[in-house]
């Protein structure tokens, strides 16, 4: 399967992992291989730093290293990916996810506008006083041009945006679990029309529609955002000891999106 973005092919590989709460302490799953280590193979791993972080998770992140490749890599908490400063989806109690925010939008509930300043010097919001009983007023959680881009990145990524021309929809599509035809009647729809509420409902149809096939829905976001071109190949670790399972298949691996998902047990007949 190929990839929609020149971008993903030249950024860098992420790696997430479940973190534990032990003596205060974040601790996380720690994989047998790194992200450039061939199938089912290991490498010589150790623990090189650990990173704070100002944005995303609230702890800081254990950074490993590779003598095999000579490469570094971070551990990410599951519902996040490379860089991000929110979770993709409200995992392992991660509050504030982009599914979250896009929810949000669909409902209506759309964040105020940032206060300009008048000509009398004072500060409104597109006529309305900022002084105002409405908590959501003072832009606690952001004002509507951050809210605009959070709609616009999942757009993206659930393969409605308009840059995505069509022969990346159908990957998308494949990888994201829906329908084809769905992807190009909501990017229609939000093309049509436009403005934020529809992109939002026109995400938050994807997501519903991914919800019901009862798989990873942050594996598939996130495999997702790789073909895209949002950011590079994202690898899971399963389990402490297990090597990496990339989420989006690599060349030479099966069509399809087999590689999205824990592995299952197959019978020998």
């Amino acid at each position: 399967m190929g990839l929609c973005h020149p971008a993903a092919r030249s950024a860098r590989p992420g790696v997430v992992t479940t973190y534990h709460l032990v003596d205060r302490q974040w601790v996380p799953d720690v994989p047998s291989s790194c992200p450039l280590a061939a199938p089912r193979t290991s490498c010589r791993l150790g623990r090189h730093s650990r990173r704070e972080r100002k944005t995303g998770p609230c702890h800081p992140l254990t950074v490993m290293r590779c003598r095999t490749h000579g490469v570094c890599f971070s551990l990410h908490p599951v519902g996040y990916v490379p860089y991000a400063r929110q979770p993709i989806t409200p995992e392992a109690g991660a509050t504030g996810s982009l599914v979250g925010v896009v929810s949000e939008a669909a409902a209506g509930e759309l964040w105020p506008w940032r206060p300009v300043a008048a000509a009398d010097g004072s500060e409104s919001q597109r006529g309305q006083s900022i002084d105002a009983t409405n908590e959501r007023a003072t832009g606690e959680r952001g004002w509507r041009s951050t809210q605009a881009a959070h709609v616009r990145r999942a757009a993206t990524m659930t393969g409605i945006a308009g840059e995505l021309d069509g022969r990346c929809r159908p990957r998308m599509a494949r990888v994201l679990g829906v329908d084809t035809l769905l992807l190009r009647e909501l990017a229609g729809e939000r093309r049509r029309k436009g403005w934020l509420g529809v992109a939002a409902r026109a995400a938050h149809s994807v997501v519903d529609a991914m919800a019901r096939i009862g798989t990873s829905l942050f594996e598939r976001l996130a495999a997702a955002g790789h073909v895209a071109g949002l950011w590079g190949p994202v690898s899971r670790c399963d389990g402490p000891g297990r090597p990496l399972r990339p989420l989006f298949p690599r060349p030479g691996r099966a069509r399809g999106h087999e590689a999205v998902g824990p592995p299952t047990r197959q019978r020998h007949r």
